[in-house]
């Protein structure tokens, strides 16, 4: 079954073009590619894998690389938590 078509606001479309295209033009990052691309992905365009859905990870089997992106997804929704609560005791 193909997955439905995704429609981003054009803003958030162009930021997410313009960050993976930059990621060509830093060779001293330490990350692969790969890994970048798929930070980019999710931090900016909100686009995750199924298989790093809170819900689907302890359900199924997964690759290093997806654990590796679940916990950076999970860091970044602790994050934007404590961030909230910041921005509400202000």
């Amino acid at each position: 079954m193909p997955t439905p078509d995704t429609y981003l606001p054009d803003t958030d479309y162009n930021a997410l073009l313009d960050a993976l295209t930059a990621l060509d033009r830093d060779p001293a990052h330490q990350q692969p590619l790969r890994d970048r691309i798929t930070e980019v992905l999710g931090e900016i365009g909100g686009v995750w894998p199924a298989s790093i859905h809170p819900d689907a990870v302890d359900q199924i089997a997964v690759t290093s690389a997806d654990m590796k992106a679940a916990k950076r997804y999970r860091q970044t929704l602790a994050m934007n938590e404590k961030a909230r609560a910041k921005l509400t005791r202000a």
